[in-house]
């Protein structure tokens, strides 16, 4: 090779290191100047709890708020929607509540020679994505309504509500409704603690039952609670000579006249079949995750309470619809083995122990956790794992095991202590139970940086002794 080769061969070499150096260069800052301008996708982990109340806030100025306490002023009684308000697309329905801040008719004014029925109930009363004309007291209200008699049918429900809920609205507008029938319809989950109003929204907040029947004390105490309120009610509007038809939803099936038995109830009552509430009846769950029932559900709803009505003496006059289930009206007897049984059926579900919601790993001022036993377990070992946050202290802390005697155990820490455990005893008087609840209450909390809520400690580990 020559050297005028040689050397344009070499030039041409470090020309091309050199090009190639740059393009290095220029793709190491185009990467950091892209990094800059688009960073690592933003999640909700990754916010501070003020980022999260203000992403909260401009939600909710998209979309306004639903719900308000009853009265506004005091201590809810309730919730309810706002009166007189249009809403659009509120699970799954546009409509327009009326003067007492209901998805149902008008109040006023009550035309002459027409009887008014008044349902009150939760969520399966009130028919969450459906429209209002296939929810179950519409159903009815068109059977009644295809005679010569006239009624009018008010749907008095709301979502999350439980008994008291249902009680204090019934009482409330008993006056400006003036029913001459009252139907409750309680459901599996009225035992549940009410939701409260945050900004116009429900929080969930305190005992959540998830629907499910343990065969625990606290649930009985709750259970025992519901029926004595029923029947008080009962009495209350019988005193008024207004009938009451108890008129049970979603999944009781063999346990309403355990409960009945147990309580002295003996109301007039009916129980929804349970084929209605099967999986063809209900939503599926990427339409509504709760899987209340369909609009074909609903009509079988309506229908079996328009018959149910009809033979318990309600309304007069009217032809029964030809459907296939026998009307039953149980009163207090019922076969053990079925409800054996049927709080067996539910124990394959009671996997979640947390009976009142936790904040990630953080307990708020309450927590109430669900533990399983068997047979010759006789104490409960309580972990606290409390917060390394001076501002906390001094902290009390209440233990107990939820049972007849109510015996609590007080606690008192000056500053956090580490792997503090102590054990409760279980009473003789729950051991039948294959479940106890241990009740966990702080008199304080704080509000961190890393939590939205406030705190009082992390989650107690909780388990059973010999």
């Amino acid at each position: 090779m020559s050297p005028t080769r040689s050397h344009q061969a070499s030039s041409f070499t470090n020309f091309f290191i050199f090009l190639s150096a740059l393009s290095i260069s220029v793709a190491i800052a185009l990467a950091v100047l892209l990094f800059r301008i688009y960073p690592a996708k933003t999640t909700l982990s990754n916010l501070s709890a003020d980022e999260r109340l203000q992403l909260l806030e401009e939600a909710q100025s998209v979309s306004p708020a639903v719900y308000q306490s009853f009265p506004p002023s005091s201590p809810s009684l309730f919730y309810r929607m706002k009166p007189n308000t249009s809403y659009e697309n509120v699970l799954g329905d546009d409509f327009k509540t009326n003067e007492l801040g209901f998805r149902t008719i008008p109040t006023f004014p009550k035309p002459a020679m027409t009887r008014r029925a008044l349902i009150i109930g939760d969520s399966w009363t009130y028919g969450p994505y459906v429209t209002i004309a296939e929810t179950f007291p519409s159903v009815l209200s068109e059977h009644l309504n295809a005679s010569s008699q006239k009624w009018q049918v008010y749907n008095l429900s709301m979502l999350g509500w439980n008994t008291n809920n249902q009680v204090s609205a019934l009482m409330t507008f008993l006056g400006q409704i003036k029913p001459d029938l009252v139907i409750i319809c309680p459901t599996s989950n009225d035992i549940d603690d009410s939701f409260d109003i945050w900004n116009g929204r429900l929080v969930n907040k305190g005992f959540n039952s998830r629907a499910i029947f343990r065969y625990s004390y606290e649930y009985e105490r709750r259970w025992f609670d519901v029926f004595g309120l029923l029947q008080k009610t009962a009495d209350q509007l019988a005193a008024k000579s207004i009938p009451v038809l108890i008129y049970f939803l979603a999944e009781w099936r063999e346990l309403v006249p355990y409960y009945a038995k147990q309580t002295g109830f003996h109301s007039k009552y009916t129980v929804v079949p349970t084929d209605y509430i099967h999986d063809q009846y209900r939503l599926t769950t990427n339409i509504d995750p709760g899987r209340h029932p369909s609009p074909q559900g609903y009509r079988l709803i309506g229908e079996y309470l328009f018959n149910a009505l009809i033979d318990g003496g309600y309304i007069f006059n009217m032809e029964r619809l030809p459907i296939k289930e026998t009307i039953i009206f149980p009163k207090q007897s019922f076969d053990e083995d079925k409800v054996r049984s049927e709080f067996g059926f539910w124990a394959q579900f009671a996997n979640q122990y947390d009976l009142i919601p936790l904040h990630g790993d953080t307990m708020a001022q309450k927590g109430l956790f669900s533990v399983p036993v068997k047979s010759g377990d006789s104490s409960v070992s309580v972990k606290l794992n409390l917060l390394d946050d001076w501002t906390l202290y001094p902290l009390n802390v209440r233990l107990r095991v939820a049972s007849y005697e109510g015996e609590a155990k007080e606690l008192t820490f000056s500053k956090p202590a580490k792997n503090f455990e102590t054990t409760l005893e279980i009473p003789n008087s729950i051991k039948k139970y294959p479940f106890v609840e241990v009740h966990v209450e702080a008199d304080r909390t704080v509000l961190q940086a890393e939590n939205s809520f406030p705190v009082s400690m992390r989650r107690p580990d909780i388990s059973v002794m010999k």
